[in-house]
């Protein structure tokens, strides 16, 4: 009985194995995220590929198993993205799952886009500054911890 049920247990295994239809070029691509930290959370980043006169995101182009050389085909295949500039100011696909640089690129993308829901960027210039004292204690100002005395040079 055991031997029967090992067996089984064998020949379904291998049975599922033979059945992937996951390409092991896709299995190893892994998207990049923005942020990027812990690792497969956040926003899948848009990357746009040309490839055999079709755009494609990076690893969508790997899973299909597509051959391309990265910088040569990097962007997308119309140039719309080079009319983009490369201010990061991240928008949405509408599902909240692919980020694009900016609304210049979502558009080449044709896609329907949205501000990225909880994704906070600081934009030099445009973004409000915490109030000093939430601020790291090294970034609070001229004064040091243990020394609360002004320098009069300043």
């Amino acid at each position: 009985m055991f031997s029967t049920l090992a067996f089984l247990a064998v020949s379904v295994f291998q049975m599922c194995k033979s059945v992937s239809v996951i390409p092991e070029s896709c299995s190893q691509c892994v998207h990049p995220r923005y942020p990027p930290l812990p690792p497969n959370s956040g926003y899948i980043l848009y990357l746009p590929h040309c490839v055999d006169n079709q755009t494609y995101n990076f690893c969508d182009a790997v899973c299909l198993g597509l051959k391309f050389d990265g910088k040569a085909s990097a962007g997308d295949c119309t140039g719309c993205s080079r009319k983009c500039s490369r201010v990061f100011k991240p928008v949405c696909n509408s599902d909240q799952t692919i980020l694009y640089t900016n609304k210049c690129e979502a558009e080449c993308a044709g896609a329907d886009y949205a501000d990225c829901q909880g994704l906070s960027t600081v934009i030099p210039g445009k973004s409000p500054l915490p109030p000093s004292h939430l601020l790291p204690v090294s970034l609070q100002g001229v004064y040091s911890q243990g020394d609360q005395t002004e320098d009069e040079d300043i």
